[in-house]
């Protein structure tokens, strides 16, 4: 038996937990990280969002990724709001990526292997708390760690109470040799939607996205058949019907779902462990690497200052819901765009109350308030102390919050709110606020900034005394 000690062990290799570990590894930490399966091993999940690569560049793997031989998308073509094909030129949408997990997600954990992380591949963690810790058991190795990160997936390496926020969802996926043109395809179907995506050269990978039921109703279990008759009634995807499969058609869970308590004093779960989103929006890796991102500086802090440890707890309790409530208002939108199918019961039980999240993203600034106008903070804003990342740790600073906002409001366009505040406690006419703020930034950026907290309703007119 081979016995290690380390500071952190992330159980799961994927790329939560790859980049979870990769990160508090050059943060200075010895960390172990246990995966279950060898690698390359096929993944579902392929279509990578544009924003992966500020999130490559921020861990210093843009090029790793540029240099691999994934493709970028090209043309969309889609039957969703309307029956008939619409065609989304290239670069539309931005600069996503398609990738073929197996290789792409080698590339992180050897990334992560080369900042320092012991990895133990394969091996199947069976963890267990210690008044001193973790222990955890991969076959031949003894790990013993301060801190468990548990990025195994969908069920973890802990039982865990998940709650789900969509209808039960399931994904039929497989990879297909066809000959056909290189464009992405998404198409609304009754039973639920179609998409594929080249991956290599007459290659695709392939998926269903339906109800369970629809599955469990087929009498002679034959999933392959199923899926054939569901691509030859389709717009776009009836030559894929009679194309070969590669591998067995793969049948996952795709529900909704989030762990009812991701973070403890000594364990916190990252990528979908923590949560997990509707393939629909392509996120799914992107959400988990800022979730594996955000968890190591969480984790940097409870190793390094444990006294902060409720503080870690409610920011990390706080991002999750965030991302979660955004996410299903992005979808349930979605789903509500498809008419032309509301009446069947996978889309009618999807499109949820329509809702709206407050856009905290800073643009051109409307016309401002006359610049002799006397402001101040609105009556229903709180100023309050807010957890947040300041440098590589969890600390709090003064934020914002109003009915306007989704979440509270520490940094404006990079500056402190906290550093703004102390001008709106005297009496200021607008033009003078402008003039203070400038001597800490930009005309420009103290321009935009109160053209926003304007417009939210944070500053209001101050009547004269």
């Amino acid at each position: 038996m081979c016995e290690l000690e380390s500071d952190v062990c992330v159980v799961g290799g994927g790329p939560a937990g790859a980049i979870a570990a990769l990160r508090l590894a050059t943060l200075g930490h010895r960390v172990c990280l246990v995966e279950r399966q060898a690698f390359p091993r096929p993944h579902v999940g392929e279509s990578l969002s544009p924003g992966i690569w500020p999130l490559l560049d921020a861990l210093g793997l843009r090029r790793v990724i540029a240099q691999a031989s994934f493709r970028a998308p090209g043309e969309t073509l889609l039957c969703w709001t309307e029956s008939k094909p619409q065609s989304v030129p290239p670069g539309f949408k931005g600069g996503g990526l398609l990738v073929n997990r197996a290789e792409f997600d080698m590339l992180l954990l050897r990334a992560a292997r080369l900042a320092g992380v012991r990895v133990i591949q394969p091996g199947r963690a069976q963890v267990a708390r210690t008044p001193k810790g973790w222990q955890i058991e991969a076959g031949p190795v003894s790990v013993s760690a301060e801190l468990l990160i548990d990025a195994a997936g969908r069920t973890g390496c802990r039982l865990m109470r998940r709650i789900a926020f969509s209808p039960p969802t399931l994904a039929l996926w497989s990879h297909l040799v066809a000959e056909s043109d290189p464009a992405t395809r998404l198409e609304a179907i009754p039973e639920g939607w179609l998409w594929a995506a080249p991956i290599a050269e007459r290659r695709f990978s392939l998926m269903l996205i339906c109800n369970p039921g629809h599955v469990r109703s087929r009498a002679d279990g034959d999933v392959e058949r199923l899926l054939r008759e569901r691509l030859a009634e389709t717009v776009l995807f009836p030559h894929f019907a009679q194309a070969a499969f590669l591998h067995r058609i793969v049948a996952r869970d795709a529900t909704c779902v989030y762990a009812s308590e991701p973070i403890d004093s000594d364990y916190m779960r990252v990528g979908e462990a923590s949560y997990s989103l509707d393939p629909l929006s392509s996120t799914g890796v992107e959400k988990a690497l800022q979730s594996a991102l955000v968890g190591a500086i969480v984790a940097h802090t409870l190793l390094r200052r444990s006294e902060r440890a409720g503080l870690c707890a409610r920011f990390y309790k706080e991002r999750q819901q965030e991302a979660v409530a955004t996410h299903a208002a992005w979808t349930n939108q979605f789903y509500r765009d498809v008419e032309r199918l509301a009446d069947e019961p996978f889309w009618s039980a999807r499109r949820g109350v329509p809702t709206s999240a407050p856009n905290l993203r800073l643009t051109n600034p409307p016309l401002a308030p006359r610049s002799n106008m006397l402001v101040r903070l609105a009556p229903d804003v709180s100023v309050t102390e807010e957890p947040c990342i300041v440098g590589d740790e969890i600390d709090t600073r003064s934020g914002l919050r109003a009915p306007s906002l989704s979440r509270p409001v520490v940094f404006l366009d990079g500056i402190e709110v906290g550093t703004l505040l102390t001008d709106l406690t005297s009496r200021l006419n607008f033009q003078d606020l402008l003039v203070r703020w400038s001597q800490r930034m930009l005309r420009q950026r103290a321009e935009r900034i109160a053209a926003w907290l304007w417009e939210k309703r944070i500053l209001c007119q101050a009547l004269p005394e």
